[in-house]
């Protein structure tokens, strides 16, 4: 259902010893690779809408610790809304997502401003997440499966960005659940061939029949900084007025 959670973001379950090695592993019929991730896409896009809490925790590769607090709102595939409450000198700073759209809001400036497509791969507020993590995503449609394993409960892909899209990463190694098709793991490759970033989803729970990870961390791997989100008070299916997703909505101080 979502990129922020799987995204916003984006994503993992598997622990290291769990990760399905790309050279090992049962192969998957090439004829089944693009249904697998269309069912991965039908997956995070699971219910109309969901609202929740946030803490938001970065940590230092020595384990250095700092907080933060938000609220996140999405409705569809394609809108997402997040409002920082604390630390006080963060509260109120909203961020909409619409589509591939991203605007950012910055209260002590009292100022809305787009985000420019050439920064959306920047972090977003010291978190190891970017703003182009955050945007709606279909994985489907923006990437093609290049091999395919299966082994124990998950399946191995190994993607790269469709010609013409301009991406980031030039490989994108993901583990997915077979029971739920909601991803476990992905992996992102550069240019150098390097894995720069892992994201990982923790305790899928279930809500109104949809499996919904509960915590989610994004590593990056050359700094070894860490930001994990731990989805609270979380809501499914509860009528999220289509309203909330407006520019002007975005200076309100909102509440769940």
């Amino acid at each position: 259902m979502q990129k922020f959670l799987s995204s916003i973001c984006f994503v993992v379950l598997a622990l290291s010893s769990q990760w399905v090695d790309a050279a090992d592993g049962k192969p998957v019929p090439k004829g089944e690779w693009t249904g697998i991730l269309e069912k991965v896409d039908k997956a995070e896009a699971q219910g109309r809408d969901m609202k929740a809490r946030m803490v938001i925790s970065l940590i230092n590769k020595e384990g250095k610790r700092r907080e933060r607090r938000a609220i996140f709102f999405q409705k569809g595939t394609d809108r997402r809304l997040i409002q920082f409450k604390a630390p006080a000198s963060e509260a109120g700073i909203s961020v909409l997502i619409r589509g591939t759209s991203v605007f950012l809001y910055l209260p002590q400036l009292q100022k809305t401003r787009r985000i420019a497509a050439h920064v959306k791969n920047q972090p977003f507020m010291g978190t190891d997440l970017s703003f182009d993590d955050m945007s709606s995503l279909q994985y489907s449609k923006e990437n093609e499966v290049i091999s395919a394993n299966e082994k124990g409960e998950l399946y191995h892909l190994v993607l790269k960005p469709k010609a013409g899209l301009a991406k980031p990463y030039i490989r994108l190694e993901m583990s997915v659940r077979k029971n739920d098709h909601q991803i476990a793991q992905i992996r992102f490759f550069d240019t150098q061939n390097k894995e720069y970033k892992r994201m990982e989803r923790l305790g899928f729970r279930k809500f109104n029949g949809f499996s919904v990870p509960s915590k989610i961390q994004v590593k990056d791997m050359k700094s070894q900084h860490r930001t994990i989100l731990d989805l609270q008070d979380m809501q499914l299916n509860t009528g999220v007025s289509g309203r909330l997703f407006s520019l002007r909505y975005l200076k309100r101080d909102l509440e769940l």
